[in-house]
């Protein structure tokens, strides 16, 4: 899911969104050297090696978008306009 590898950049401004993003990277890491290893040995995907593998990397989606899941707003820790316009209001004195 190299998909998931430029979906990365979206996150980030807060540890949670930092660490989904460091997830991002690797799995599209992961799925790329997955890749690799299947085109260039035959069997890998059959051997022990390949099955760890295989099942540590859907772990890894799981625990990613487990975390995409469970963060409050949009996900990202990007500042929304909406966030800024409510931000402003609070600060800035009327009158």
């Amino acid at each position: 899911m190299v998909a998931t590898w430029l979906l990365a950049p979206a996150f980030g401004g807060s540890r949670r969104a930092d660490g989904i993003r460091a997830l991002l990277v690797a799995n599209g890491v992961l799925s790329i050297i997955g890749a690799v290893a299947v085109a260039l040995f035959e069997g890998w995907v059959f051997s022990r090696l390949g099955f760890v593998s295989f099942a540590r990397w859907n772990a890894l989606v799981v625990v990613c978008f487990a975390l995409i899941a469970t963060t409050p707003g949009d996900g990202t820790g990007l500042i929304v306009p909406e966030d800024i316009a409510e931000a402003q209001a609070r600060t800035v004195p009327r009158g």
